[in-house]
């Protein structure tokens, strides 16, 4: 019933009234989504029909909001265009910023925007949302920022009881912000838009070259990752991705690291 509500609220309000009472701007063209979604008796959000977020090749160096930022929210300009979200630490003290996993690969140098290249990366997986996730380590000298562009935080990893609510994203899609003042953008999330612990769902906006960027919630806490988006839900665009502490167990079961989440006052 709870599930109904929230969804019968956004056909009734209209999503972008939605977004604008969360403190956001309502993109003006949603038909950029255009992947449609069949929904199914065990969650509106079948996340195995949502596309992986393409990873521009070739990316444009778009304006940035948070220039020579090397934390979350930057722009990965190579190997491909996607978006750096949270930055963590492990037990020798050595810096890491995250991403999707589908868009680096293990051993590849990874640049941003204003900066070149940072890091290598040192883990990558990509078997759908929930299972998508890539760990940058940082060049010695580099030491990241952890404050997420233009929103601040993360306070702290997001338990289940605090997964529920208006989230903030930060991200650098080809489409969201060619013709808004800003990037950042916000959404809403529920527990009960997915049947996997491992990944969220969200009513919000994502595009290609969002792949990689930080989703936390509004009272701080690090929610996630975008990796999949281009669903239409009664004409409402859909994202997914992977949660952050799915995101530390992979890559912590696949080097060997103990990584430990940077935080930030919020915004």
């Amino acid at each position: 019933m709870r599930r109904m509500a929230l969804f019968a609220l956004a056909l009734v309000v209209g999503f972008p009234a939605v977004l604008a009472a969360a403190g956001t701007p309502a993109p003006s063209v949603l038909a950029s989504c255009t992947i449609p979604v069949v929904t199914d008796a065990a969650s509106p959000f079948p996340l195995a029909d949502l596309e992986p977020l393409p990873a521009p090749r070739d990316p444009p160096l778009l304006p940035q909001e948070c220039p020579n930022h090397l934390g979350p929210g930057a722009q990965m300009t190579s190997p491909v265009g996607c978006t750096m979200n949270f930055a963590f630490t492990d037990q020798l003290g050595r810096f890491y910023l995250g991403t999707a996993g589908h868009c680096v690969g293990v051993g590849q140098r990874v640049g941003l925007a204003g900066l070149g290249q940072v890091g290598t990366a040192v883990f990558s997986v990509a078997n759908g949302a929930g299972y998508d996730f890539g760990l940058v380590r940082l060049d010695a000298g580099r030491v990241p920022d952890p404050s997420m562009c233009h929103w601040g935080g993360p306070t702290g990893v997001a338990s289940p009881a605090q997964s529920s609510g208006v989230v903030r994203q930060f991200g650098y899609g080809l489409v969201w912000g060619q013709n808004q003042f800003t990037r950042a953008r916000s959404g809403y999330t529920d527990p009960l838009f997915t049947m996997d612990p491992n990944d969220f769902a969200f009513v919000g906006f994502a595009a290609a070259g969002d792949s990689g960027s930080p989703v936390r919630m509004d009272s701080g806490e690090a929610l996630g990752l975008v990796t999949h988006g281009g669903g239409v839900l009664f004409f409402v665009p859909t994202g997914s991705g992977t949660r952050i502490d799915q995101a530390i167990r992979l890559a912590e079961a696949g080097t060997g690291l103990d990584l430990t989440l940077m935080t930030a006052p919020v915004a």
